[in-house]
């Protein structure tokens, strides 16, 4: 499977696994590549290619009432993505500016930046509530450009789920595959991530 069936065969499965009643958003395939551009202005970085397969096929999810395609998360847009970008450029601060409140915990150690956000962070999946899963163009020492990392307002910890898009997807279609109970339970998606990643705090 490329990446764009990758996804559809993730989401899919969460909505024949009748998780939950309300109505489940459809894809959106009217791709915006052009917006893409605008991400790679914004992030000051060249946009990694397993990204650019996903969104030339989607962009994003329908913007209609209804539960987001990725386990209740939405997929965001090109648009959103955008808009989210530029509120972190106007409020982002470099590390030795920011106090001990806005610094955060990370795992593994030397993998994420210790920021409350950055603006190479690009968020892909949202929460609604002021948190993502996204993809880390400028990581710590330790870390792969690319990766994808939760972070967000409620998070007292970002941490790496996996080391790409690529493989993002991968596991959560091994998930599916091997031990789908995981994703069958009331958690919050990022508490199943962290209960993989044995992340702690």
């Amino acid at each position: 499977m490329n990446i764009p069936e990758k996804y559809v065969f993730i989401s899919d499965w969460f909505y024949q696994s009748d998780l939950w009643e309300d109505h489940f958003r459809t894809l959106d395939r009217k791709s915006r590549v052009d917006l893409t551009t605008k991400v790679e202005e914004l992030i000051e970085e060249k946009l990694p290619k397993d990204y650019l397969e996903l969104y030339s096929e989607f962009n994003g999810e329908q913007d209609v009432k209804g539960i987001g395609t990725f386990r209740g998360h939405t997929f965001l847009s090109l648009d959103m993505v955008v808009k989210e970008l530029e509120l972190y450029r106007d409020n982002w601060k470099p590390l030795e500016e920011l106090n001990e409140y806005d610094r955060i915990l990370s795992h593994p150690k030397n993998h994420i930046k210790i920021q409350y956000y950055h603006y190479k962070w690009i968020p892909v999946f949202s929460d609604h509530c002021g948190n993502f899963i996204g993809m880390d163009m400028d990581p710590a020492e330790m870390g792969n450009r690319g990766q994808i990392i939760v972070f967000g307002r409620e998070e007292q910890i970002n941490f790496v789920i996996a080391n790409s898009l690529a493989d993002f997807l991968d596991l959560n279609i091994e998930i599916i595959k091997e031990n789908a109970e995981l994703f069958r339970t009331e958690s919050h998606l990022h508490d199943i991530y962290k209960q993989i990643r044995k992340v702690y705090i």
